[in-house]
């Protein structure tokens, strides 16, 4: 394989990749539950982006996904990728539950803000009240 096809065979699985994942993302926005749909997808990019070394000697690299179907369909050892494919796909998800926890945080924060805001407005609006109750008593008086 010269430099040039296998540029060009990675460039084409990264294309195919972007349009396969652009698909999931739209065919999973029916779903109800976006921590899921973030979580599959990040788990699913993760296993098939993440690349792998061909074997000793070689300097090309393959998708890791690839070389674990090729492994265990001619050699029936996944020992060598399956590590590194199961840790990437960890990774994923530590990494989604991460973001979810952070994104939990901040709506936590905003939800926060609004409440003291609409109490602050509803004092200020009760002030007003008071306010222009008693102009209004005071103007009766004389």
């Amino acid at each position: 394989m010269t430099q040039e096809t296998y540029l060009l065979a990675w460039m084409c699985y990264l294309v195919c990749i972007a349009v396969a994942l652009f698909g999931l993302k739209q065919f999973m926005t029916s779903w109800s539950s976006g921590a899921i749909k973030q979580t599959l997808w990040f788990m699913l990019a993760a296993a098939l982006l993440v690349p792998y070394s061909v074997g000793d000697g070689y300097s090309e690299w393959a998708p890791a996904i690839l070389m674990f179907s090729m492994e265990a369909l001619f050699e029936g050892n996944i020992g060598r990728v399956g590590p590194v494919l199961g840790a990437s796909v960890l990774g994923a998800l530590v990494l989604s539950i991460f973001v979810h926890i952070w994104q939990f945080k901040r709506i936590k924060q905003q939800v926060i803000k609004d409440a003291e805001h609409k109490k602050e407005s509803a004092l200020e609006l009760d002030r007003q009240a008071l306010l222009k109750e008693s102009q209004n008593q005071e103007f009766e008086r004389i």
